[in-house]
């Protein structure tokens, strides 16, 4: 691939499952996201993500997939909406980008696509993201930015023996959307 990478997200259907139960059944994943998907078990994994396109497409649902594609053909991230709240205008976001994908742009593309599809598109005023306190680089990511838990559940999650505590940020429209300046 020459030129310039064009990336954008759509809904996600059923020839994108293989690859993304691949993404999902990574540690990788585990380590980067926290969802409820039966990771050790691919049939399980596959009959939910298949209930999950089928859903979303004939009610209304508190869970909505996507993938982001670069250039029509390649799968280059997973993000997932869950627990939409429409009276209060705000949702759950997580946004999974394999790790060969990391080390480019791609993700702040990919974020940006989101957050503004959240924001313009669906109207939500803010979205929440969960992080595992194990999770040392993405926590790294939000101090950098100067952008505080709202809540810290202390030791809310188990890693085989050990506690993790659990960090909610919460990110809200206009932090993202800024107005541009008047000169």
């Amino acid at each position: 691939m020459s030129g310039k990478i064009n990336i954008y997200l759509r809904a996600m259907e059923k020839r994108d499952i293989p690859k993304v139960i691949n993404w999902l059944s990574a540690e990788d994943y585990y380590k980067h996201n926290l969802t409820a998907y039966p990771c050790n078990n691919r049939r399980l994994l596959r009959n939910q993500l298949l209930k999950e396109i089928a859903t979303s497409r004939m009610i209304e649902t508190r869970t909505r997939l996507f993938v982001a594609e670069a250039n029509n053909e390649i799968l280059t991230g997973f993000i997932t909406l869950q627990n939409f709240s429409w009276q209060n205008r705000n949702a759950a976001l997580q946004i999974y980008i394999p790790a060969e994908f990391r080390t480019t742009d791609l993700g702040v593309v990919i974020a940006a696509q989101a957050y503004s599809y959240v924001f313009k598109d669906l109207g939500l005023n803010k979205v929440y993201t969960y992080v595992a306190g194990g999770n040392a680089e993405q926590l790294a990511r939000y101090k950098n930015a100067k952008h505080e838990p709202e809540a810290v559940l202390y030791d809310y999650l188990r890693s085989g023996e050990q506690a993790e505590d659990l960090h909610i940020f919460g990110t809200f429209k206009r932090d993202v959307l800024k107005k541009p300046q008047s000169e």
